[in-house]
């Protein structure tokens, strides 16, 4: 059993999608458990991302976050995979944020 509130799904007549309407009537729902702990098909991960020294407050947020890194001890110039957003399409607005849809595109490129 799952405790929740009781909700309605309206249009919004200023956004022109419809979100979801929260009462403060309470309401137990059965939710079925799921035995799957990863997903059937995860995305690889990179083996590394490569952050411009310039971005000084992108490398300072990292570290505050534990977050491990290496730096280059010297210019360096690198093959790296890059990704293109095809067919980008901003979908709407789902619980406060923005949302959008498109195809990754990964080109190789050379960066120093």
């Amino acid at each position: 059993d799952f405790d929740i509130y009781n909700y309605s799904i309206v249009m919004n007549p200023v956004l022109g999608i419809e979100q979801i309407v929260f009462t403060d009537e309470p309401l137990t729902i059965q939710v079925e458990q799921s035995d799957r702990s990863t997903p059937l098909n995860p995305p690889e991960r990179p083996y590394a991302y490569v952050i411009p020294a310039v971005w000084t407050e992108v490398i300072e947020r990292l570290s505050l976050h534990g977050i491990e890194m290496e730096m280059f001890a010297e210019e360096t110039t690198l093959t790296v995979t890059n990704y293109r957003i095809e067919d980008f399409e901003s979908t709407g607005v789902r619980a406060g944020r923005a949302t959008a849809s498109g195809t990754p595109v990964p080109e190789e490129c050379t960066r120093t």
